[in-house]
């Protein structure tokens, strides 16, 4: 699954969410609580947060990076 900002479209990163689950139902787990992932942007000055699904992922929500 390719993750992308929600503003600028920027690729962020390649995740494999499907083997994970997948590897999880094989323990006999069947989890539906959705992988919280926290991603700056680059491009965008953006902390954006996604929620990960086995299918899809959301955007959560995004607040501006502090600078030092």
């Amino acid at each position: 699954m390719k993750i992308r900002c929600k503003g600028t479209k920027k690729f962020h990163l390649n995740i494999n969410i499907e083997d994970y689950y997948k590897s999880i139902k094989k323990m006999g787990l069947d989890i539906s609580l959705p992988l919280r992932i926290e991603i700056p942007c680059q491009r965008c000055k953006m902390i954006e947060f996604y929620d990960i699904y086995p299918d899809h992922y959301e955007h959560v929500k995004s607040y501006k990076q502090k600078k030092n």
